[in-house]
């Protein structure tokens, strides 16, 4: 399967729930996602992140930075 074929499969979510699931209570999960990457922040808000701000880095200004809002 390549990226093209996985699009809109909820692969991503599928993958995220599981790293998210494993994770234990007393870690801070964060994630960094370009602004016009709209289904890489669909997912994170179906996962219960929360943007906290727009930040720069990896040499970009059109980023956000999301918090897990609990484990």
């Amino acid at each position: 399967m390549n990226a093209g074929d996985a699009f809109g499969r909820g692969v991503a979510t599928e993958a995220a729930t599981a790293v998210v699931g494993h994770a234990s209570s007393d870690l801070r999960i964060i994630a960094t996602v370009d602004v016009p990457n709209v289904g890489a922040i669909r997912v994170l808000e179906k996962l219960g992140f929360q943007r906290e701000s727009q930040i720069e880095a990896y040499g970009s200004s059109g980023m956000y930075l999301y918090r897990l809002a609990s484990v």
